[in-house]
């Protein structure tokens, strides 16, 4: 399935636009951008939800521009014969900045919360419930444990000791 098979009837890709199929095309490149505003959203829940380093952020947003730049270039491409028309790039960002003052930014804010909560009180409880009784269980062990060698040395020197003592009847 193509890209072409899913326009509106009607939508033939020429060199030279009307201004029906400008509006098409523009009303289009909104939904791009809001596409592309959400995708970022993703990137900002990530970065609130989890610490990122600065070359991580950095890295992110690098990879982010690029695969837009390929989805806009693949846009063009397909839709409007490869001409860079400036109303398409005016669609992506207007797309962009709606998605940001409307859904964007509760969206991040909710999403945002609900996985601090989820981390703090379903994951960090239990995990530090277990460490705790893990490190008891434990640190118990290890005081048995030292407790039998020095028991076992100081039978060991008691041995030693007592030289003339006599273990075997036998002999």
């Amino acid at each position: 399935m193509t890209l072409l098979a899913i326009l509106p009837d009607g939508f033939e890709t020429q060199m030279i636009f009307g201004i029906e199929k400008e509006t098409m095309l523009f009303l289009m490149s909104v939904l791009l951008g809001v596409f592309f505003g959400l995708c970022y959203e993703v990137l900002r829940i990530l970065r609130r939800s989890f610490k990122h380093h600065d070359a991580v952020v950095f890295i992110e947003d690098f990879l982010f521009v690029i695969a837009c730049g390929l989805c806009y270039y693949v846009f063009v491409t397909a839709l409007a014969w490869g001409q860079l028309r400036g109303f398409i790039l005016a669609g992506c960002v207007i797309g962009m900045f709606l998605e940001r003052i409307t859904v964007g930014n509760a969206l991040t804010c909710v999403v945002s919360t609900v996985i601090c909560f989820v981390k703090k009180h379903i994951f960090k409880r239990p995990t530090a419930f277990i460490v705790r009784n893990a490190t008891k269980v434990t640190g118990k062990f290890v005081q048995n444990t030292k407790s039998l060698f020095k028991k076992r040395k100081t039978q060991e020197k008691c041995l030693k000791e007592n030289e003339n003592l006599l273990y075997n009847d036998m002999v």
